[in-house]
């Protein structure tokens, strides 16, 4: 089980980046890739590009400094995307039995749809509990069961391809993978389509946390970066 971290007393989800996480910008350049012009670090290394993206760059040090719960670690995002990890305690989310679906916490007011995309990873129903009493990017928020969670993009900044600063002052947006944008795109989250969704209410979560607690898992081996 990974380690549980706690700031005056809330509990620090899994995905929240801390002060002393911030990492260098590194200065951008354009070259032609194997799928065409796109953004480069000057000094680029295998970790800078996951999924094809390039991504912003950010120190490892979950549990140092304060954290920042409006923000979200780039990597730990990714990792609990690609490996059914809780975005609070970072643990494996099984499968709810009968249901073949995990549970979703998606910040907003309408109910989640199917074929939205989200950057939210999945929820253990306890820890959903929780965070929706503490988190405050979850006081507005709608959960759902979703089966299938195929990625679809990333989202990031858009980068100007001649000047190679951010456009929109560095507001996120989302990008698919087959879209010109995406090699132009700073990805700072990977992003998934869900399908196969159930909307449920916040008292469906507390039934399956009540009758369900096996749902809380280990990490599996394997685990992608």
């Amino acid at each position: 089980m990974r380690q549980q971290f706690y700031w005056h007393g809330i509990h620090v989800p899994y995905i929240t980046q801390w002060s002393s996480e911030q990492g260098d910008s590194g200065r951008l350049t354009a070259r032609l890739g194997p799928a065409g012009e796109r953004i480069e670090y000057a000094q680029e290394h295998q970790a800078d590009r996951r999924e094809g993206a390039l991504w912003v760059r950010s120190r490892i040090g979950r549990g140092r400094g304060a954290p920042d719960f409006v923000r979200v670690h780039p990597m730990r995002q990714r990792q609990a995307i690609l490996n059914d990890l809780c975005q609070v305690c970072g643990n494996y989310v099984p499968l709810i039995p009968d249901e073949e679906a995990r549970l979703y916490v998606v910040g907003g007011y309408t109910p989640v749809t199917d074929g939205e995309r989200s950057t939210s990873p999945p929820t253990h129903p306890e820890c959903a509990l929780e965070a929706i009493g503490a988190c405050p990017k979850l006081s507005r928020h709608v959960t759902a069961l979703v089966r299938e969670t195929p990625l679809w993009g990333v989202s990031g900044a858009l980068i100007h391809p001649k000047t190679l600063k951010p456009l929109d002052d560095g507001a996120a947006t989302f990008q698919p993978f087959s879209a010109p944008e995406f090699n132009w795109t700073l990805a700072s989250a990977l992003v998934v389509a869900l399908h196969g969704v159930t909307p449920i209410t916040t008292a469906d979560v507390t039934n399956l946390a009540r009758t369900q607690p096996e749902l809380a898992a280990v990490v599996p081996e394997g685990a992608r970066p």
